[in-house]
């Protein structure tokens, strides 16, 4: 068994000097006053042995720091304290990892803010470590063999249980409690992780489930784009084939066109001998169409006076009409209200005879009835001032019923002076009819008017009809243009899509491989003209293993097609290596998208 030599104390507690205990073999005793630390020795003791209960070291329960010297009235209070315990191992007897030395010290400080620091032979160690050495050597901060105060009373009255570890600690084997404790709970740690980690193999199935999904999935979409690729290659053939068969078809029509002008120059040859013959008989046909043309003027004039003459005793006529319309109208409205206002005459003299004849029953029944005076007088007032009203009322009929007849009389003579005019204006018609008429060097001139009105009617209803087929058209233009636009969005959702699947598909093994585009070094400006090129293609590598791979056939000279007039070639002002020379010089740059849209037909096949 290892024997106890030193203990040294500073700054622990009362010790605020460095004291040094000596602990010889057999029985060392303290003797001293009460306070003069007996038992701090004890607790230094426990506290170099791995104790961490402060409530344990009568701390006061305040921490493990108040086993610092606190200070007194004449003494300062230190910031550190120190416990070193020296153990004899001359009999070899020591835990194998410290048995190779004579002695042992382990040491234990502690400072303010910083908590304790444990020393095995100067060496930085863990308090497991100390508790670890003093089980080994049946010892320990809460081993039996540590009698404090109190604790013989707790022996006697201790249970079973408690006995047990006291047996224990006796025979030596607290240590392999210990160890068993520790391999216990790194058992439960371990069993712990291992469950963790099924937990996370069964997620990570699930998700490489779901990937070999998503990787079929985006399987099928490459295959799906790589077919739609194809057709667009092979429509895009097609719509090539069109345009040379059009170029064909035009041809045929310049030359065919061509051997037309050629006839008809022939014809203009001959039209044109014949107009330098008959030039001679030129100014007496002019001389005689001088003539005509006079006379035609002459008559177009005299037609047109008339014509407008005709016009304006039309409007007369109509005006006439209009009027003795109105006034007969006025007239049969004057008329009407001229028999209302008689029987209204003829109500208000009945209801005035009523009232005389009720007055003359009312005179009569007052004379008999004088008891009843003063209840009927109210009435009376009442009838007299509706008598009045009535009287007001006739007066007002009588002068509305003059005010009639005026208006009648009035009307009377106007309706006799338009029909004088209407006669006067019928008469002039009449004479102007027959006037125009009975002229018979105008028949040919109305021939002509009723052949331009036939002929302006049906260009009339030849313009009806072309406007309602230009109406239809742009109907039909509207409606193609609106079927191409939802063509073209439904066409870049599915383009949108595949793109998208092919960076999902791509996302695992693009951070893989160096795309080319880290190579390309484009001039300032020229940054979106060659993305719109070459698009995603920027991302494939060199690499072999890549999913997108840019092949190098060697540096041959190429000749690309020439690029139409106006525009000029992308790889000038792009710095990139030589593989990519193909591409490059296969695309064109324009400066507006006018430009580009005016001059796009005319581009090469490539």
């Amino acid at each position: 068994m290892i024997q106890f030599e030193k203990l040294r104390l500073s700054g622990f507690k009362s010790f605020v000097d460095k004291t040094e205990v000596e602990i010889g073999p057999g029985l060392t005793g303290i003797v001293g006053p009460n306070g003069c630390g007996k038992s701090n020795t004890v607790e230094a003791l426990r506290w170099v042995m791995g104790e961490n209960s402060a409530k344990r070291m009568r701390s006061g329960g305040g921490g493990m720091e108040d086993v610092i010297f606190n200070g007194t009235s004449s003494r300062p209070a230190r910031n550190h304290a120190e416990v070193s315990l020296l153990l004899n191992n001359s009999s070899r007897s020591a835990p194998a990892a410290y048995n190779g030395a004579d002695q042992i010290e382990v040491t234990r400080r502690i400072e303010r803010d910083q908590g304790s620091t444990y020393r095995i032979n100067g060496k930085i160690c863990r308090a497991r470590d100390v508790q670890m050495l003093f089980a080994d050597t049946v010892t320990g901060a809460n081993s039996p063999a540590l009698v404090s105060q109190g604790r013989v009373t707790a022996m006697i009255n201790a249970k079973p249980q408690e006995r047990r570890l006291v047996l224990e600690e006796s025979a030596g084997v607290s240590g392999l409690y210990v160890r068993r404790h520790e391999a216990e709970l790194r058992l439960r740690a371990a069993d712990q992780n291992l469950q963790r980690v099924q937990d996370l193999v069964g997620s990570m199935e699930g998700r490489y489930n779901a990937l070999k999904k998503q990787s079929r999935q985006a399987q099928k979409y490459k295959n799906l784009s790589q077919q739609i690729k194809e057709l667009e290659i092979t429509i895009a053939y097609l719509e090539w084939r069109i345009q040379v068969d059009r170029v064909e078809a035009a041809r045929k029509t310049f030359a065919e066109a061509e051997s037309q002008v050629a006839t008809h120059m022939t014809t203009v040859v001959q039209l044109t001998r014949t107009q330098e013959s008959q030039a001679e008989d030129l100014p007496e046909l002019r001389k005689a169409e001088a003539v005509a043309a006079a006379a035609l003027q002459a008559h177009k004039m005299e037609l047109q006076m008339l014509e407008d003459k005709e016009r304006d005793l039309q409007n007369q006529l109509d005006e006439a009409n209009a009027q003795l319309e109105q006034t007969l109208q006025d007239l049969q409205h004057e008329e009407q209200s001229v028999g209302e206002s008689a029987q209204i005459i003829t109500k208000l003299e009945e209801e005035e005879r009523i009232l005389s004849e009720s007055r003359r029953n009312e005179e009569s029944d007052l004379v008999q009835k004088k008891t009843i005076k003063e209840d009927l007088e109210t009435k009376v007032l009442k009838l007299e001032s509706e008598y009045e009203t009535f009287m007001q009322k006739t007066a007002e009929t009588r002068a509305s019923r003059q005010r009639i007849e005026q208006q009648i009389n009035a009307d009377n003579s106007r309706l006799a002076v338009a029909q004088e005019r209407k006669e006067k204006l019928v008469e002039d018609l009449s004479r102007a009819k027959s006037q125009f008429e009975n002229n018979s060097e105008l028949d040919d001139t109305k021939s002509a008017i009723v052949l331009l009105e036939t002929q302006t009617t049906n260009l009339r209803t030849s313009l009806e009809q072309a406007e309602q087929n230009y109406t239809k058209a742009q109907e039909d233009l509207e409606n193609a243009r609106q079927m191409r636009q939802d063509s073209e969005k439904r066409k870049n959702e599915i383009e949108t899509e595949i793109r998208a699947l092919e960076r999902i598909l791509n996302a695992d093994t693009q951070n893989l491989f160096k795309p080319v585009l880290d190579d390309i070094k484009p001039d300032k400006g020229f940054e979106k003209a060659l993305s719109r090129a070459l698009g995603d293609t920027l991302m494939a590598s060199k690499d072999s293993n890549a999913p997108s791979v840019f092949m190098d056939y060697g540096q041959d000279k190429i000749d690309p097609p020439s690029l139409p007039h106006g525009a000029k070639q992308l790889e000038p002002h792009v710095q990139a290596p030589s593989y990519l020379a193909r591409a490059l010089g296969f695309i064109g740059v324009v400066d507006t998208e006018d430009q580009g849209n005016e001059i796009a037909s005319s581009l090469k096949a490539g």
